[in-house]
């Protein structure tokens, strides 16, 4: 079976494919993947070989959760909507933007995440150091729409209160942070005033 990158391996991903094409196969059915544990040597080529190791999978239940220096299993036992899970035809998944997010609630504090959500719903790439235009991965009404299609996860109450601060199109790190800055609550660092469109 192919493994299925999650949290922040899932992240990375989507950060070293935001420019060129990209062509995704939506899974039916998560479950049919998560069940079976990575094997050993199953992550190598043509499988993410440019992605950071320990690579960090899903799984669905503890007893077939695996560690070693190659790879963290993280248990996802919930079920998941069709479309969380994309074959990358590459010999390996990866979590959708939309469920990613909702992993990385779990594990970072909000003003990280709503940072996520701008550069997920954003129209800038800076994997090379540099700013360079790119297709948004994900939106807010998407990301909005996913976190209503989830029952019970760990992550998704954070996620939601996240994206109340989270606005389509930033171009720039820097537009993210001026409008974070600009449209904040008090108590969270920001000027309180309306988002801009």
């Amino acid at each position: 079976m192919k493994p299925v990158l999650c949290h922040i391996s899932a992240l990375e991903y989507w950060r070293s494919v935001r420019v060129g094409s990209r062509s995704f196969l939506a899974v039916d059915d998560p479950r049919l993947y998560l069940d079976e544990p990575p094997r050993k040597g199953g992550l190598a080529e043509p499988g993410p070989w440019w992605l950071a190791r320990p690579l960090h999978v899903l799984v669905s239940k503890d007893s077939v959760r695996r560690t070693s220096s190659e790879v963290v299993c993280h248990v996802e036992s919930a079920a998941l909507p069709v479309g969380s899970v994309l074959d990358t035809q590459n010999g390996f998944c990866v979590c959708s933007p939309e469920l990613c997010f909702v992993q990385m609630a779990a594990v970072w504090g909000i003003e990280k995440l709503i940072q996520l959500g701008f550069e997920l719903c954003g129209t800038y790439d800076t994997t090379n150091g540099d700013v360079r235009e790119c297709a948004p991965l994900t939106t807010v009404d998407r990301l909005d729409a996913f976190l209503a299609s989830l029952g019970p996860m760990h992550g998704k109450k954070n996620a939601s209160y996240a994206l109340r601060y989270v606005a389509n199109n930033s171009a720039s790190p820097r537009e993210t942070a001026l409008a974070m800055l600009l449209c904040l609550p008090y108590r969270m660092g920001g000027y309180g005033i309306p988002m801009p469109q």
